[in-house]
């Protein structure tokens, strides 16, 4: 009997390594390289699915995105990448820190944006040319938080963050902004000070290293065409309207290394900001396919548009 059980026992044993052996390196698979969604999961009105959780349902939603930004990823790799160890960029880390921002509500982005926005990031540090994060509009800080979270944890590179703001809200509208089925803005929306800026940032461990973060204040025409930045590897627009976002394309769009990725939050939710991005690819013939972030929608949720923001990637990666 004694002899039975131990073999039983080794069988089992065995049984387990085996099993271990081929799910192991499957699930190392898929948080390295997440597999797109189902086509069910690019219909906006089933993306978050009846009977999972938030949290579960969150995961399908990340992969759904992830997906067209993961195929742009390069095999070739900066040198300062290579030499990092433990880049692992998945799931886990997006659901949780967008799910964190989201949370606190102190964003007005929508979780699908918020996910995007972290894998961008995330594909931006994988480029062969080391280049910076900059967002134009960091309001109170929630996309900042992400953007941040991510270069503290995965960089290797010593890229820095740049973000601008008035803290003092929107400018002035002009004639392209009151053109439109979308929102116009107004003077003085989206208001924000410094230290809410600074506060959030200290809650949500995004302050760890101010060295690697430059903020400045001021309206974007006086202060992009000035910032000495040379390099950027990921640009995330939100300026809501016309000036804002046709400033910082203007000041900011050929400082994007070649694959570099672009962000636009506001695409189609204001006159201006659409009309700006329409305006400057065209005048610059820009080609490359902009890609839609489309809005998941919970089963007790009503949303307007199938999307808001775009992001598209610049030639030459």
């Amino acid at each position: 009997m004694t002899k039975l059980r131990n073999s039983q026992g080794r069988r089992g044993v065995g049984l387990l390594l085996n099993a271990a052996a081929i799910f192991v390196p499957l699930f190392v698979l898929i948080i390295l390289h997440p597999p797109h969604a189902s086509s069910a999961l690019a219909t906006p009105n089933t993306i978050f699915t009846p009977g999972l959780s938030l949290n579960e349902s969150t995961y399908l939603f990340s992969q759904h995105i992830s997906g067209p930004i993961m195929d742009t990823i390069s095999n070739k790799q900066s040198s300062c990448v290579q030499n990092k160890q433990n880049l692992v960029f998945g799931e886990h880390f997006v659901v949780r820190e967008a799910m964190r921002v989201k949370k606190s509500k102190i964003s007005l982005v929508s979780l699908a944006r918020l996910v995007a926005s972290l894998w961008l990031s995330g594909a931006a540090l994988s480029l062969p040319t080391p280049g910076d994060f900059v967002e134009t509009g960091v309001y109170r800080g929630g996309s900042s938080i992400l953007l941040i979270r991510t270069l503290l944890k995965f960089d290797s590179c010593n890229r820095l963050f740049w973000g601008f703001d008035s803290f003092e809200g929107l400018p002035a509208s002009v004639a392209e902004d009151k053109v439109g089925t979308l929102s116009r803005g107004s003077e003085g929306q989206y208001t924000a000070t410094e230290s809410t800026f600074y506060a959030n940032l200290q809650q949500y461990k995004a302050f760890k290293n101010p060295k690697m973060m430059v903020i400045t204040k001021g309206f974007f025409n006086e202060t992009l065409p000035v910032a000495p930045i040379t390099h950027i590897a990921f640009l995330r627009l939100d300026g809501d309207i016309f000036t804002s976002t046709w400033d910082a394309l203007v000041n900011l769009y050929p400082k994007v290394i070649p694959g570099g990725y672009i962000y636009v939050d506001d695409y189609d939710s204001f006159n201006g900001c659409k009309k700006a991005v329409d305006a400057y690819r065209l005048q610059h013939k820009i080609s490359e396919p902009m890609t839609k972030i489309i809005e998941g929608k919970r089963p007790d949720q009503k949303r307007k548009r199938e999307y808001e923001a775009v992001w598209w990637q610049k030639k030459g990666a």
